[in-house]
């Protein structure tokens, strides 16, 4: 793999999915650009056959994250001095940042659009211009094969947020909005009109499974206390009631799902959390029996988990049609809307201490949104396709990472070097997870497993073809709306006054288009009910998007932690795919780059015997005209196949001769901050008043990587050996210990 988002990959990637399509008789699919970063061991490798230093961030003036700083080593007398200054002068990144494509189909392997080291200082600007030089290369030659690159997958980072929040609230040019945006559907996707129908770009996918941890762990959040209805509270305390009150095979909680110190990246816990069978258990507290008096406090957490299942449901459900996922998309999204209007308005409560937080929040509107919008997509561009939202999110970067190595502390245990070297066992592992004949892989943890289906018996029996009619997903939409109503009357989430009756008598239009606007004050919340029938047109919502995708944050409004950010977004970001876009100087390296692309698979033994075929062909065809000088050998095999130019694994180190490549990236990985002449100092521990510039060798003539002989009288032996560390260290005052470790080349006994 080429490093960075370059061409040839995509060039690579085109001949590989076109091959996999035809074996398996796959119709296009729609695709996403799933991203995610992750700590590793910031540590440079030495890339033998691209004689690289793998693992640099950046340079460390004026330092920007440079998708491809795979630094040339050489062989020439500049060698060991460009080696030493690219550590003094980048930065070693400690993250790993990943692009994968990620196709809507089970059959199709994810492919590695960018791999890069980070120090995760990057901004949303660097994003978005990765994003669309994504794009531009998919569209140029996998799209055609593959299907449409539609928008890009996220686990809640804040600078892919700020982008989804933007896109997806633009009202420049066509629009994709199936469902209006009278009836609460906020958010779109900019739409093209192709020959056979049309295609959506720059849709926001924001990742389910995390989602669904992080709203679960406000359970028992340390800074707030969700307050969901009056004197309603949501808390991980009645939860560990549930516990004490009904035997375990009843709810089929432990403490592991209660205990303060648990896991909250544990998404095997929030699953089971979340099932209906805690939820029942909390109904019976609500109702009381013979033996138990009713205990109303907990209905607040009943709904809270309610409202969690069925957001999950709409992605993982095994009974839920597509119809009934468009249902529960708008149940869940202006329930939420209700209940963050309920908390605003209320003069006793903030939305820093009694809502959830506003990343979750608009994160899981992004969600939903982004569901309807792929099921009507699919609908009318790919009927005869599943719509399989379970494959959408960030969760393939995350098995990427793990198949890659183990997460211990607070990083994996693998440098960047070690994962661009695996770049083709990943692929390859892909390749075969798709294959219905090969063995299946299990998560890398059992915490990251799907349990979903369990508490579901039966199996799978909804048809993920079987689409709503045109115009049923408003119908669907609107039945989400009356009972996300229902549920806030139920628990008290409604204007002292409001009447009774529920329905939409100011929602009956069908129009879909979703530009118009209602004239509602947002303001105007004192004098009429439009924060529960139409909640994000009231309560600042407005404010609240604009913020968080980059406009000039207010800091007078009700609740400062539903605005502040750190860092803004340009107010219009240009989205025209005819525009040029211009390469950052990080790439620079990439025209002039002398390196010779590796093969992402190594060559099967059937290309193996057409290259020796061809080499016989060509020997034949060189004895037959030898006396002509047109004739050229390597024109008759594979360039891939090629025999590559040798790279040397040494490199000069003046004074001392020839050393590994290898061990001077060690060595400078242990300590880079040593001067330019390590090699002929002693590695000494930074204590106070040492000097720096001592030298060893002055007394005993023994110096670093210099070989000597060695008599030992006593065991009567002859030893020849070399010096491959020193170190001096203080052991007693004014007493200094120097340990050698040494490399015995020869030994003889006299």
């Amino acid at each position: 793999m080429a490093p960075g988002i370059q061409e040839k990959n995509f060039v690579y990637y085109s001949k590989l999915v076109k091959g996999i399509m035809e074996i398996y008789k796959i119709p296009r699919t729609p695709v996403l650009a799933a991203e995610d970063e992750t700590a590793i061991v910031g540590t440079v490798m030495y890339h033998q056959d691209r004689d690289e230093l793998l693992g640099f961030c950046g340079p460390k003036d004026n330092h920007k994250c440079m998708e491809n700083n795979h630094i040339k080593v050489g062989n020439d007398r500049d060698a060991y001095d460009r080696l030493v200054n690219a550590f003094d002068k980048n930065i070693i990144g400690k993250y790993a940042r990943v692009i994968l494509l990620n196709p809507l189909h089970e059959k199709i392997p994810h492919l590695v659009a960018l791999l890069m080291p980070t120090c995760n200082r990057f901004t949303h600007h660097t994003v978005y211009h990765q994003w669309q030089k994504v794009q531009n290369l998919y569209e140029l030659h996998l799209e055609h094969e593959l299907g449409p690159l539609i928008g890009n997958s996220s686990d809640g980072d804040s600078r892919r947020r700020k982008l989804h929040l933007q896109l997806m609230t633009c009202t420049a040019g066509d629009r994709f909005r199936p469902i209006g945006r009278h009836l609460g559907f906020i958010f779109s996707a900019r739409k093209e009109v192709v020959e056979n129908g049309y295609v959506i770009r720059e849709i926001g996918d924001q990742d389910v499974i995390h989602n669904h941890k992080k709203i679960i762990n406000h359970l028992d959040h340390t800074s707030r206390m969700l307050h969901i209805g009056p004197d309603l509270l949501v808390h991980m305390n009645q939860i560990e009631l549930v516990m004490r009150s009904f035997p375990v095979l009843v709810h089929g909680l432990t403490r592991d799902h209660v205990r303060r110190d648990r896991d909250r990246q544990n998404w095997k816990v929030a699953q089971e959390l979340s099932f209906p069978r805690v939820q029942d258990c909390l109904n019976d507290l609500i109702n009381g029996s013979d033996d138990r008096a009713p205990i109303p406090s907990v209905k607040g957490t009943k709904a809270f988990l309610y409202v969690v299942h069925q957001y999950v449901d709409i992605f993982f459900s095994p009974k839920a049609s597509l119809a009934e996922r468009i249902s529960l998309a708008g149940f869940v999204t202006h329930f939420l809307g209700i209940w963050r209007n309920y908390v605003y308005l209320n003069q006793a409560l903030t939305l820093t201490s009694n809502f959830l937080s506003r990343e979750t929040y608009c994160d899981i509107l992004i969600s939903v949104h982004f569901a309807v919008m792929l099921i009507c997509f699919y609908r009318d561009n790919f009927p005869n396709s599943q719509c399989l939202l379970h494959l959408t999110g960030s969760d393939c970067c995350e098995d990427f990472f793990s198949k890659n190595g183990q997460f211990v502390g607070n990083h994996h245990v693998y440098p960047y070097g070690q994962m661009y070297r695996n770049v083709s066992h990943m692929i390859r592992l892909s390749q075969i997870e798709a294959d219905d004949n090969a063995p299946k892989f299990a998560k890398a943890h059992i915490k990251q497993e799907n349990v979903w289906k369990s508490q579901y018996p039966g199996g799978v029996t909804c048809s993920l073809r079987d689409y709503p009619a045109l115009g049923e997903e408003i119908s669907a939409w609107k039945i989400g709306i009356r009972r996300a109503r229902d549920l806030a009357k139920e628990l008290g989430i409604i204007p002292r006054d409001l009447n009774i009756d529920l329905g939409f008598d100011d929602d009956d239009g069908d129009d879909d288009d979703g530009d118009d606007d209602d004239g509602d004050d947002d303001d105007d919340t004192d004098d009429n009910y439009g924060w529960f029938y139409k909640p994000f047109d009231n309560c600042n919502h407005d404010k609240l998007f604009k913020n968080l995708s980059g406009d000039t944050c207010n800091n007078n409004n009700h609740d400062s932690d539903e605005y502040c950010d750190d860092d803004d977004l340009d107010p219009c970001i240009a989205t025209d795919e005819t525009q040029e876009i211009h390469d950052s100087s990080d790439d620079s390296q990439d025209e002039n780059s002398t390196y010779t692309p590796m093969n992402i698979f190594e060559p099967t033994s059937s290309e193996f015997m057409e290259m020796h075929e061809r080499i016989d062909v060509a020997i034949d065809n060189f004895e037959e005209h030898s006396d002509q000088n047109s004739v050229n050998i390597d024109d008759s095999i594979p360039s891939s196949l090629q025999k590559r130019q040798r790279i040397d694994a040494t490199l000069l180190v003046p004074e001392h001769g020839i050393q590994h490549k290898t061990t001077l990236v060690k060595l400078l990985n242990e300590d880079p901050n040593l001067s330019k002449d390590r090699l002929v100092r002693v590695r000494q521990a930074a204590l106070p008043n040492m000097a720096k510039s001592a030298q060893l060798g002055t007394d005993n003539g023994i110096n670093l990587f210099e070989d000597f002989a060695y008599v030992d009288r006593t065991a009567k032996t002859f030893q020849i050996g070399r010096i491959q560390r020193m170190q001096r260290t203080i052991v007693a005052k004014n007493k200094r210990q120097l340990d050698i470790k040494i490399r015995f080349l020869f030994r003889q006994t006299f």
